[in-house]
Parts: structure tokens; sequence; C-alpha cells
């Protein structure tokens, strides 16, 4: 009997320490705080209501005061919820410490788990709260919270993000349905205008991993999509495109795709299909890990991520990477999808660990022993996808596939895939005339016309259309903070270009989600269903099926912009001194000048041997000299050099006159003009006739 006693004594005393090692919030106390704007929280249930009506960038969550708490003696957070809806929502850890980033304090519930436990060891021992944040850029969600506790466990680790046990999804479809003869270039002219839908772009944040939720940051609404398609299809697009990051996807050493994951990208297939659409799914982004800042990366709870980097230190781990992603999902799309599904390789595919954006201008050099080797790289890649596709068998052995380049396509360099198939492979490329954010050309003139959309189809004539192969055009446009009647005649031209005989080329509109900016690309609202700009729409829609949308004269007039001359008037908005070949810039020259014209620039030397040159940067994005018409320099002299294609003008004038013909008055008027040189004080710049 004494025996008994003591046992019973230990057991209550383990049940004691047990019970004293968990904290329940009491989730219908006073210490709830919440945006009544917003937020609404049911205390009975728990259910936690987000509707930001309309404003989804406003703040929205529900927070439990803790008052400075001692968690020392916890060491996680176990919550447990049900999600009713396709969101989760945010957990933070609120404490004083700055030097946690936000990221560090916060995990993610996935919609379809209902417990996280999140250790806390890493963080400081008082904690003024938690906070549940909802789900970004989503405008309503509900969820319910059935219980927050501070615990003690023995092996206090992050619940995974990702169901670990499900199976694979499998297309088990025998029959093909594919049309094996179908000939690429007949078949581009067939999409019609494309739209850029990407919902399936998540993974790309290293700061939060938010699982299988396709959801990362842009807005779109799961529930949303049957509309979207629709909507798609009324306006007169005929293909979407899909880019499918799958980063943070992979689950095992292996590289297994999450089945969850797959499974809501066929979700999103298969309804564009039910629309009668094509749809392009996209394969990897670049290597976003090399991308982030630190404050963007999440130091308590790395997010697994997997990248393709076109690098020799990284070319055998994105190989198995490529290879796992494509062999998943050609096996669960192959013979259910018929030629309205196509695959495209990469997107963008470049390399991070070279400094090729930076030291080459943007550019590959073919001098450059590290270039010449991501290039070989980059046409392998390709090799291999065609190859895991091909060898999956069924549809898929004869399935249209969208190639993209290490750089440019239309070039030397670039090697198109061997393939079993005889005339399947697309090469794709992207295209945006008008520049993109921070780089923008805001006026369309002829000389973009000429200099740099007809020269880059003459050389996509040179490598592909004169040898039967299509092109595609997988992003273009421009942004919204573009002039509209600017970028229909800049469309205009595009599409003059895509539709000439001997040409078999198709487009897509690059598209985002929300209009969050001034200078965005959203031009189809997916949250309220709202197109923006339709006329520019109609313009690339109608185009696409060789038809014009014609504009009222009414809508002209409203739009158009009144470009003056520049003839006579100061170019500069202060004198600007050039010691060393640091070039300053002049973009005033679009629509606003003679087709030929002279340059009258006012200098004075600042130092020993002054230098003076006048550039431009070529469709090609490379750098050229202005050659002065008939070589004649007034007020210097002019030396030149490599063949009469660069040169040097020795000041001898305060007052130096180089005239402009109009081959190279095209080249400057859409990419400006760089005056360069050394010990020179550029005191005045006007285009004199």
């Amino acid at each position: 009997m004494k025996k008994l006693f003591c046992i019973l004594i230990l057991v209550f005393c383990a049940s004691l320490a047990f019970t004293q090692n968990i904290y329940k919030l009491d989730l219908s106390g006073p210490f709830i705080g919440y945006d009544n704007k917003t937020t609404s929280y049911d205390k009975k249930t728990g259910t936690v209501t987000i509707n930001r009506h309309g404003n989804i960038k406003a703040d929205a969550g529900i927070s439990y005061w803790l008052d400075n708490m001692d968690v020392s003696a916890y060491n996680i957070i176990r919550i447990k919820y049900e999600v009713l809806g396709d969101y989760g929502f945010q957990l933070y850890a609120n404490f004083e410490d700055n030097s946690f980033n936000w990221c560090d304090r916060c995990v993610y519930c996935p919609s379809y788990l209902t417990e996280m436990v999140f250790p806390i060891t890493a963080f400081p021992k008082k904690f003024s709260g938690i906070y549940l944040d909802a789900a970004w850029n989503i405008d309503y969600q509900q969820f319910i919270v059935k219980e927050i506790t501070f615990e003690k466990v023995d092996n206090p680790v992050k619940t995974s993000s990702h169901l670990m046990n499900e199976a694979p999804v499998i297309d088990t479809t025998k029959n093909s349905t594919i049309n094996a003869k179908a000939d690429a270039w007949d078949f581009v002219p067939q999409l019609g205008a494309g739209f850029n839908y990407w919902p399936t772009n998540g993974g790309i944040d290293l700061a939060v991993d938010f699982g299988e939720d396709i959801f990362q940051n842009n807005g779109y609404i799961k529930a949303n999509a049957k509309r979207d398609f629709q909507n798609i299809k009324n306006k007169g697009f005929k293909t979407v495109r899909f880019q499918v990051n799958p980063g943070t996807h992979f689950i095992d050493d292996e590289y297994t795709l999450a089945p969850r994951f797959i499974e809501e990208l066929k979700y999103y297939v298969d309804l564009a299909l039910e629309q009668d659409l094509y749809v392009i799914l996209c394969g990897f982004h670049w290597g976003w890990e090399y991308r982030k800042d630190d404050n963007e990366k999440n130091k308590v709870n790395p997010v697994r991520y997997e990248s393709v980097i076109v690098n020799a230190k990284e070319q055998k781990r994105s190989e198995k990477v490529l290879k796992a992603f494509w062999t998943q999902v050609c096996a669960a799309f192959n013979n259910s999808y018929d030629e309205h599904l196509i695959f495209e390789t990469m997107n963008e595919p470049g390399d991070e660990l070279h400094p090729q954006l930076d030291g080459h201008d943007g550019l590959i050099d073919l001098n450059c022993a590290v270039c010449k080797s991501d290039i070989k790289i980059g046409n392998g890649y390709n090799q291999l996808i065609v190859d895991t596709i091909r060898a999956s068998g069924g549809n898929n052995a004869n399935r249209f596939i969208m190639i993209a380049a290490f750089g440019w396509p239309y070039s030397s360099y670039f090697k198109m895939p061997k393939d079993k198939s005889k005339n399947k492979l697309i090469p794709i490329t992207h295209m945006y005339p008008m520049g993109v954010e921070n780089y923008e050309t805001f006026i369309y003139s002829d000389g973009l016309g000429e200099a740099k959309i007809k020269h880059d189809f003459e050389l996509m004539d040179k490598y592909f259309f004169k040898k039967h192969i299509p092109v595609y055009v997988s992003e273009t446009g421009a942004t919204r903070s573009v002039n509209i009647i600017e970028k229909i005649n800049m469309m205009k031209a595009f599409m003059s270009e895509v539709n000439k005989p001997g040409r078999s080329s198709n487009v897509a509109l690059w598209m985002e989600p929300l209009p969050t900016s001034a200078s965005n690309w959203c031009y189809y609202n997916v949250q309220t269903g709202e197109w923006f700009e339709e006329e520019f729409l109609d313009t690339v829609i109608y185009a696409a099926q060789g038809k014009e949308y014609k504009l009222s004269d009414e809508f002209v007039k409203a739009n158009e912009l009144k470009i003056e001359s520049i003839v006579g008037k100061e170019l500069l908005d202060a004198p600007a001194k050039i010691e060393n070949w640091d070039a300053i810039q002049i973009n005033k020259f679009a629509r606003a000048t003679p087709a030929k014209y002279k340059i009258e620039l006012v200098v004075e030397k600042t130092g020993s041997d002054p230098k003076l040159s006048l550039n431009y940067s070529d469709a090609e994005n490379k750098w050229r000299f202005v050659i002065p018409e008939k070589k004649i320099v007034q007020g210097g002299t002019l030396n030149m050099y490599n063949n009469d294609t660069t040169y040097e003008i020795i000041p001898k004038d305060e007052k130096i006159v180089i005239a402009i013909s109009e081959k190279f008055a095209k080249e400057i008027e859409w990419s400006g003009l760089w005056i360069n040189g050394t010990n020179i004080l550029v005191k005045s710049v006007k285009v004199v006739e």
C-alpha cells in the first residue's frame, strides 16, 4: 500500500510539472486588440473575420497582449486553428529586441493544416504579445483560433508547412490525344494574344514558408480564377502563360515536389483549358536566394529554396532540380492534355554568381571565360529539359515546347536543343521596347520603331524565321505610366513586325494582378474583375488576329501627347563636368528634332589632354559612337580609330558643332545621347538646324 501511495505521488508530481509547462492563452479575455475597420473577432467561437473592403494593403489582424510576460519556462508556441477558405495567416511573436527581422518572428499557418508548432528558443525571454496577421493582399478571409499555448517539449521543432506523405500526382489517361503531325510554324499564329497570369508563381519568398498555399503576396484569389479565365477569354485573349516557380515546394533531398502543389497547379491549368484557352506552363525563375537582401531571409527558420543557376558551380545541382521538376510535371500532365497545353523550359535563366548584369552592362561577353561556360551550360539545361519531357512518352512525346535562352535567343551563341519530335520547338524571347520600371521610354518614335523593334525582328529573320522556326514573345508590353497613345503606337509597330509575311510569331502581354503603384502593369484587377486601358489591350488583341483596332478621333484627341521641338533650347539642367569618361546622358530627343540636325556644345577645358565623344547604346545594348556626318567637326579635331567606328574629339574652340545624320538621329531618338570624355566642362548643349 505504501509503495502504491509513493507511485501515485510521483505520478501526481509529474503531472503537476507537466501542467506547469503549459500556459494557455485566454482567447476570450480582455487583452485582445484588433482593427475594427478591417478585423472582427467572435470571442465565443474564436472566429477572426478579415474584410479590407477593397483596400488590400490595409492592416488587418488580431493581437493578444502578454504585457512583457516571462516565457523562459517554455520553448514553443502551439496554435490550433481552422481556416475557412483558401488562405492561411501569419503568427508573429512580438518582443522589444530589434535584432530580429520581421520574418524571423513569423510563422505561416497554412490553410490545409490545423496545428502549427513555433519554436521560440532563439527569442528573448519576455514577450509583449502575439499577433495574427491576415494573409497579404487578400481582401476577405476567415479563420478560427481554437487554442494558443506556450509549452515546453522535449523536441522543439517547427511544424513542416508541407504535407509529406501524400501520393504523387499521376495522369492515368492511357490514350494519346495530341496532334502528332502539328507543326510549330503553323501553330504559333493560332495562339492569338496571350495574357500572363501567374498565381502559380509561388515559392519565391525566402522570408516566410507558405507551404502549398498558392499565394505569393500577389493578390490572386483562387475563388476568382474561373471568373478570371472567362473574362480573359471574353476579352479576346486566346492564351494564358503561367510562370511556375517551384522553389519552395520541394520536400526532400530527392527534389520531390509536394503533391498538393501539383494539384494546385492542375486546378488553374484545368480551369483555363475549360475556357478553350491555350496554356503555357513556364518553369523555373532565377536564383532568388542571391537577389534577396538579408532582411528578406528568415534566419531563425530558413526557408528551403531550390533555384536553377546557369553556372558551373551550381550545374550538377541545377540539373538534378530541373530533371526532377520536369519529370514530375510530365507525370501529372500527359495524355489528358492535348496541344492546348504547352511547356516552356525556364524563365529568363541567368547566372547569379557571375557579375554578368553589372560587370558586362547586362550583356553576355563572348570574351569572358565564365560567360562562355555559362552559354554552354544554359544550352545544356534546355537539352536536358527537352529530353526529360520526351522521355515521359504519351502526349509529351509530341508536345510543343518553348525554349528560353541564356542571354539573347537571336544570337550566334544560342543553340536550339535537338529533338526526337519534328518541328515542335519554339524559341521564346522577352521584349519591352519602352523599357521597364526605372528604365522607361515614355515617348514612341520612329527611331524606337526602326532602330530597336525592326532591328530585333530582322535578327529573328536571320536566326529563326528564314529557317522555318517560329518565335514566341512570351512577355511584352508597357507600363500604365506610359501615355496610352504612345504605347498603342509602339505596339502597332511591334505587331506589324510580328505579322510580316515570312514570319511565324505571336505575343503575350505582361500583366500584374493589382494596380498597386503609379508605374504598374495591371490592366486587369484580379480582385474586382475590372479592365483598364482597354484600347491598348484591344490594339494588341486585334493585331494578333491580323486586324486593326480603330481608335475614335475623340479618344486620340483626348489622350495624344503634344511634343515640343527642342531646337535651339538648352538641354542641360546645369553645366556638367566630365573628368574620366564618366558620361552624361540627355534623353529629350524623341519626336522633338528634325530628321537631321547639328549638336552644338559649349565646353571648357578643365585639365590637360581634354577629349570628347558622342555615344549611344544600340538595340543590342552595345556602346556605339555617333559618327559626325562627313566626319567633320567644327571647333575640334576628329581622330578616328578602329576602321572609323570610334573616335575622340580634341576641342580647339569653346564652341563645337557636330552634324548628325538621319541614321544616327534615329538611334539617338530612342536611346538618348551620351556625352563622354575627359577633362571637359560641358556648359551648354543645344540642337540646331
